[in-house]
């Protein structure tokens, strides 16, 4: 029943134009937006979608303004890393790699080459690749 009140106010919520989409970071390229429908997925049963997974590597990525989202300096203190040595992707990487050209198969090079063309990834520790597949 708690479920269907939810429901039932996020609507409401919705209809009257009084939400817009969380961005985090708020500026720059590389920005990780949730819109309200995705928040509406954060009910008990519901998966995760690419936009609510992306936004928290993004908080745990960066140190994040938000009080409740304090896993970045604890991940980070607790395994004792600095964040300069992990590298994140977003899920958009797996699906791009996974995802066969025309007239191929196997694993899709060309569609993520330049997602590192800037980065060196030998000078980073760990790599985290999060995989959201239906």
């Amino acid at each position: 029943m708690g479920s269907v009140r939810r429901l039932a106010k996020a609507r409401y919520l919705q209809s009257t134009d009084l939400v817009r989409p969380v961005i985090y970071p708020p500026i720059g390229r590389q920005r990780a937006p949730v819109d309200f429908d995705d928040l509406l997925r954060l009910d008990n049963g519901n998966f995760l979608n690419d936009n609510l997974i992306n936004f928290y590597m993004k908080c745990v990525l960066r140190s994040s303004p938000f009080n409740y989202l304090t896993f970045s300096s604890w991940a980070y203190d607790n395994a004792n890393l600095p964040p300069n040595k992990v590298y994140f992707f977003n899920t958009y990487f797996y699906n791009s790699l996974s995802k066969p050209q025309k007239d191929q198969r196997g694993i899709n090079y060309r569609a993520v080459e330049r997602w590192t063309a800037n980065e060196d990834m030998f000078n980073y520790d760990y790599i985290v690749v999060p995989i959201n597949e239906e």
